[in-house]
């Protein structure tokens, strides 16, 4: 590929990220994709660069490596702290450092520090995924890019240098490619995202293609028959067992359906998202019969109800929805998902409580956490089509599952009927409850059962066993009637093993000690996560790469974020329908970069807004004080958002006590106030201190990376015996 042009985002900053190649291979239903990315540094000085991106829903990281010249390095993870302290401890002393990081469900962080002028270096990045039937279909997306989303990056507990902000200036070129092997590859496949290029072999389908990172590469495969299976991987001195069940329910319900559908009119809809909304409200009402019940309401901001309510779906009530549906415009405001719901849970009154929700939406929401505990707490399963060229997946899918219904995830240019037409055959069907799993021998630990079960569609058991299992798996469950179906565990095909694979043979344990973390109890998570070498919440992977003495850094980094394209027909921005193609040239053009409304709605930082308090007077100044009713987290809170946007603005940190008196409470101030008399100690010194005794030990750090680096630098400046009075002053 040709080496791309030296380039800038909108602000002017030069872009370290110029290309990432990503290639995927299935084996059976276990898909291990790798992802490279190759940084340039063209600026010349040392730089930082901190990439967040995305990966599928219930991915796991499996390596992390880093090329720079001759130099290959692999990453090893440690607990969250810990990695952080390795890494800041490398970029003090001049070395060069990676640190991956779990920002949310869904998104990691790449930290790539003291890439020195000149260099290229590249991170590369392996992770591993289950694959899927759902009714003779198997899905696979690559997701790239992570759309603007509604709501506060900050109170979802993301870090500053973390948050992807979308840039217009920006463009990544990428190749991908995914083999398909074994019996996936009979199949028909077809790529809907992307104008691909296919290659079949005896052996295996490769579906590969050049473009750029603004929306998710998708391959599916159709016609496929299914079949239950199982496969057993080594894990150290134990085994894995995998069971991959796909369960016959009963007969279809005949009971009429109730349906309350929700669609997604804000403006990150705009474009080809609401034109997809609007196609999917029209084939739903059609497949409806007489006796269903159904309601229409739209959300942004606000909720908004249709005047016809929830009722049978008689002629006259269908042509209202469908007129309904075809005035949908994408103008009411942000993605508030969580108030939606809590208002459609309660529309239709009586009846509306047994109904199920369907919702239309791209799920560009940081609330993903409230969402989900909110919609888990009602007896409404939700059931989603995602629209769109890069929908917030994780959220999505997590939302449906937690609630007992599905996802069904559609690029502009995939069939809206098909997807709604899975949906019904699932609305349609006996609800299952009572799920378990029996294996043939005691298990050591075992991943989550998923809420549900839908027919024809593959539900994954995992566990780990001290000794080798033999015999069979049995899935039980009941609809209207108990049921069961058992898979005999496989005694021949024992796949990755170590002196055949060894790079990739740990891959079926790692997934499955992955899918089991979250669910073990807090204190045992942090040792289990390290064990199996896996990025958490509670842990990241660091690697270090040491310098000669005349290599290291003779400064700080400068920290690059590495903005995200927008995602193609975000927000009115372009279009992909149709024709499958790259933005046009001018595509970007749809709105104005400085558009105030979408920096306002969409993670951009807003002018700190402190409440009204009464004030008092001090002794130490002219400086008019709060009464003190401010705690140690609203204190930081209230700081960090202060000292970020000063460094984002100026690239300085406070000097003075008295700029941030307001935010902090009165002992705090009279405390740093009395220390600054000391000799060689100043007001910058011990903001500086205070910055770096705020981030603690435990949690996400609220200030901004690379201000709290030039705090550190200061801070250790502030004599022993001040820190220690200082310290007693916090704790009181």
């Amino acid at each position: 590929m040709a080496e791309p042009a030296l380039m800038r985002s909108e602000d002017g900053t030069t872009v370290p990220l110029v290309e990432v190649v990503g290639t995927a291979r299935a084996d059976g239903l276990l898909l291990q994709t790798t992802l490279r990315q190759r940084y340039v540094n063209r600026s010349g000085r040392n730089v930082e660069a901190a990439y967040t991106f995305p990966l599928p829903h219930l991915a796991v990281l499996l390596a992390l490596e880093f090329t720079l010249g001759e130099r290959r390095l692999a990453g090893k993870v440690f607990g969250r702290k810990t990695a952080e302290r390795a890494y800041e401890n490398a970029i003090d002393d001049g070395d060069s450092a990676v640190l991956l990081e779990r920002t949310g469900d869904g998104l990691y962080t790449v930290s790539v520090g003291n890439l020195m002028a000149g260099e290229e270096a590249t991170v590369e990045i392996r992770y591993g995924e289950l694959l899927s039937f759902a009714q003779g279909q198997v899905r696979i997306a690559i997701p790239t890019t992570v759309a603007p989303r509604h709501g506060s990056a900050a109170a979802a507990g993301v870090a500053a240098h973390a948050v992807p902000d979308a840039d217009l200036g920006v463009s990544y070129p990428a190749r991908f490619s995914v083999e398909i092997a074994g019996a996936l590859s009979e199949g028909a496949v077809s790529c809907p995202s992307h104008p691909a290029q296919l290659q079949r072999t005896a052996e295996s389908v490769v579906v590969s293609l050049d473009g750029h990172l603004d929306r998710d590469f998708v391959v599916v495969v159709d016609g496929l028959a299914g079949r239950p299976m199982s496969t057993l991987a080594r894990d150290g001195d134990g085994w894995v067992a995998l069971a991959s069940f796909l369960p016959a329910l009963g007969h279809a319900i005949d009971a009429p359906l109730t349906l309350k559908v929700l669609v997604d009119c804000s403006g990150s809809m705009a474009g080809d998202s609401i034109a997809q909304a609007r196609s999917a409200v029209a084939r739903l009402v059609e497949q409806l019969a007489p006796e269903d019940r159904i309601s229409v309401s739209a959300f942004g901001s606000r909720v908004v109800h249709a005047e016809s309510g929830l009722r049978r779906a008689s002629a006259a009530h269908r042509a209202a929805c469908l007129g309904w549906a075809d005035a949908l415009q994408a103008d009411l405001g942000g993605t508030e998902i969580e108030g939606a719901l809590v208002s459609l849970f309660e529309h239709g009154g009586v009846e509306g409580r047994d109904a199920d929700v369907l919702m239309i939406t791209d799920g560009e929401t940081w609330a993903g956490d409230a969402i989900v505990a909110r919609a888990r707490a009602q007896d409404q399963r939700v059931f989603i089509v995602a629209v769109g060229a890069s929908p917030a997946e994780s959220l999505l899918s997590h939302l449906a599952q937690a609630t007992g219904g599905s996802a069904e995830f559609v690029t502009p240019n995939e069939s809206i009927e098909a997807a709604l037409l899975r949906l019904f055959a699932r609305l349609r069907q006996p609800r299952a409850n009572e799920v378990t799993v029996r294996w043939p021998a005691p298990v050591d630990w075992q991943a989550p059962l998923p809420g549900t079960l839908f027919a024809g569609e593959t539900l994954h058991a995992l566990a780990r066993f001290a000794a080798r299992p033999d015999g069979e798996v049995t899935l039980a469950w009941r609809d209207d009637a108990s049921r069961s179906q058992a898979v005999r565990l496989a005694r021949e095909r024992v796949v990755a093993r170590p002196d055949t694979d060894a790079p990739r043979a740990d891959a079926l344990p790692r997934v499955a000690a992955g899918l089991t973390v979250a669910t073990l109890p807090e204190p045992q998570r942090g040792a289990f996560a390290e064990r199996y070498q896996l990025v958490t919440a509670d842990t990241s992977m660091v690697l270090v790469l040491e310098r000669n003495a005349a290599e290291r850094a003779a400064a700080l980094p400068q920290s690059v974020k590495v903005k995200q394209m927008v995602a193609a027909g975000w927000g009115g921005v372009g279009s992909v329908a149709r024709t499958g193609a790259p933005l046009a040239a001018d595509s970007t053009m749809r709105f104005s970069r400085r558009n105030d409304v979408c920096r306002n709605m969409y993670s951009l930082p807003a002018d700190l807004d402190l409440p009204p308090q009464h004030a008092v007077e001090t002794g130490f100044s002219d400086y008019v004080y709060p009464i003190d009713t401010t705690g140690r987290e609203e204190a930081t809170r209230r700081l960090a958002e202060h000292v970020n946007r000063s460094w984002r603005d100026h690239a300085r940190l406070p000097d003075a006590i008295a700029d941030v008196a307001r935010l902090l409470p009165n002992t705090w101030v009279f405390g740093l106030q009395d220390a600054s008399h000391r000799d060689g100690v100043d007001g910058a010194m011990l903001l500086a201190w205070l910055l770096v005794e705020l981030t603690g030990d435990s949690g996400p750090d609220p200030f901004d990376r690379a201000a709290l680096r030039e705090a550190r630098r200061l801070a250790r400046k502030v004599p022993e015996d001040v820190a220690s009075m200082l310290r007693l002053v916090l704790a009181t």
